[in-house]
């Protein structure tokens, strides 16, 4: 109940366009605009992300990436998988540190939802150039569709039953 997300930014892959900043009343009506039968998210944790996007707004896309899955695969749980790491490993910008501004917060102001938004705008840049680093370098695509599945049974979990057994037991 104490869950709030201030707002989201989004962008197409490979798109020359700069991220789009949604903001918190805007959330609902950007999810159902959008035909998620027919899209898929990058994100970095996905987890994360798509689970607010299920949990919360009830969209559920078709085909789940996550550049911090596949940053575990390629480098070990160890190595230092944050969107920081790889960001310097990549040798892009580094990632911002605005998202901290929020701590505690249940109304932005206007200055900070500015900052929220470039921050937020920023990682989306970083998400979308290691994803591409990572498919440059041949991330195997059964891979891809392993980090999907296992994203999907936490977003989407299902347990089937046999009653009879149990009842047995």
């Amino acid at each position: 109940p104490r869950f709030k997300a201030f707002g989201l930014c989004v962008k197409e892959l490979d798109s020359a366009e700069e991220p789009k900043w949604v903001s918190h009343d805007d959330i609902p009506a950007w999810v159902a605009s959008v035909d998620w039968s027919k899209t898929a998210t990058i994100a970095h944790n996905s987890m994360f992300d798509n689970a607010i996007l299920a949990w919360v707004y009830g969209a559920v896309p078709a085909v789940l990436f996550d550049t911090l899955s596949m940053a575990r695969a390629l480098r070990g749980v160890d190595a230092g998988g944050s969107l920081a790491k790889l960001a310097d490993h990549y040798g892009l910008p580094p990632k911002g540190k605005a998202v901290y501004d929020t701590n505690g917060l249940t109304e932005l102001t206007p200055r900070i939802e500015e900052e929220l938004a470039a921050y937020c705008a920023h990682d989306v840049v970083l998400c979308e150039a290691i994803f591409q680093n990572f498919m440059r370098e041949g991330f195997p695509k059964k891979e891809l569709k392993l980090i999907d599945m296992t994203l999907r049974m936490f977003i989407q979990p299902v347990l089937e039953l046999d009653m009879a057994a149990l009842e047995a037991h």
